[in-house]
């Protein structure tokens, strides 16, 4: 290989530490972007609804000082690989059933790992980055209607031929909060609706006790006074 061209080996350890991405990219030595990509994820509706479905907003922003996925054109570089799931005996969490705006959405399905497993991983793909800009990908998911505990996941955003100054912002992490079954509770106006029902079926009640026979008087039930 030329000595002005290296091979950047992106490697992502996506699930559990067992299914690793390797991204060959050449790149000229010496003329490397300088960026700073970050990312932020926010979902609606909190908390989330078994079966239901749910809205994902994740942000890719460069703060330069250079473009970001630029460098190899007609290539989506910059790349966000969400924490992956085990799915040998149960479903993922969610699906998500259509590709989005503002990106493109692909899944990957391991092959059996060593110990069995098989892993599922969700891939987005954008384009280029001006510094100081930002690009916003909106897509919908439907969770499982067996999942009802929250969750954690989380993202994080690689743009392999550039070199990014600050790492830190890279990942975003994230807890889907399920919807606890709650117990009812009467409100005030409630209890004295049901606290006035009962006096008055008691009060219909001791009203039959005193008006019935002698021999029925001392029979404490309603029903047996009728």
């Amino acid at each position: 290989m030329p000595s002005s061209v290296r091979c950047l080996m992106t490697i992502i350890s996506a699930i559990a530490g067992n299914v690793l991405f390797t991204l060959p990219v050449a790149v000229t030595a010496g003329m490397r972007p300088q960026v700073d990509v970050s990312l932020q994820v926010t979902t609606a509706p909190v908390p989330f609804v078994p079966g239901g479905h749910a809205v994902v907003t994740m942000t890719v922003h460069n703060a330069g000082p250079d473009a970001a996925g630029a460098t190899v054109p007609n290539q989506d570089t910059i790349v966000v690989f969400e924490d992956g799931f085990i799915i040998t005996t149960q479903p993922p969490p969610f699906t998500i059933p259509a590709q989005g705006e503002g990106c493109v959405i692909d899944t990957y399905v391991s092959d059996p790992l060593p110990n069995g497993d098989i892993g599922l991983v969700y891939i987005f793909y954008f384009d280029s980055i001006a510094a100081g800009e930002s690009r916003v990908c909106t897509y919908g998911i439907d969770f499982d209607p067996s999942i009802r505990n929250d969750f954690a996941t989380g993202w994080l955003v690689t743009s392999s031929n550039d070199d990014d100054s600050d790492l830190s912002n890279n990942r975003a992490d994230y807890v889907f909060q399920g919807s606890p079954h709650s117990i009812p509770i009467l409100s005030w106006q409630g209890l004295a609706v049901l606290g006035t029902g009962l006096l008055a079926i008691g009060w219909r009640a001791r009203r039959r006790m005193l008006m019935a026979p002698p021999g029925l008087a001392n029979n404490s039930s309603p029903t047996a006074a009728r």
